[in-house]
């Protein structure tokens, strides 16, 4: 199915259409793991003073592959968004500030950049659907780090 920016308007309010291309120029929201304390033990070859092998691999795997393809995804959507939307297309479909700092929208250049848009526009869903994903399974793998360091804690006392 294919959405026209005359169904779009028919659909949504100027207004509403304006305030869904903030925030999708608002949309790169990084994550920054705190890598100092692993850095630590890692650099230093203290792994081992983690007894559990386990917990140990656990701790790795979060750090070396988890947040790495976070960080990858993030940096896509970054560029996708910051880059290409809004180089490409923000800059000519906002005309003026309003009194809130936001852009108003010439809706006319944005009905000849719709179709072009809209593609890019999905790309960058598709990529946030994505890295969700990541993010869910990073709070999965912490979730479980946290009860092996807890167990590991409780057999130390």
């Amino acid at each position: 199915m294919t959405t026209s920016f005359d169904s779009i308007k028919n659909i949504y309010s100027i207004n509403q259409i304006e305030d869904l291309l903030y925030s999708l120029s608002e949309s790169s929201r990084s994550f920054f793991p705190n890598y100092g304390l692993y850095n630590k033990i890692s650099n230093n070859n203290q792994i081992d003073l983690i007894q559990s092998t386990e917990l140990q691999m656990k701790i790795i795997e979060l750090y070396e592959q988890f947040y790495k393809r976070y960080n990858d995804l993030d940096l896509n959507i970054e560029q996708q968004s910051l880059f290409s939307l809004y180089t490409n297309y923000f800059s000519k479909i906002q005309n003026y500030a309003t009194d809130y700092g936001q852009y108003k929208i010439d809706f006319e250049i944005l009905r000849e950049d719709f179709d072009v848009l809209n593609e890019e526009c999905r790309k960058i869903n598709i990529l946030t659907i994505t890295t969700h994903e990541s993010m869910i399974e990073c709070k999965n793998e912490i979730e479980s780090l946290l009860s092996l360091i807890k167990n590991e804690v409780k057999q130390n006392q």
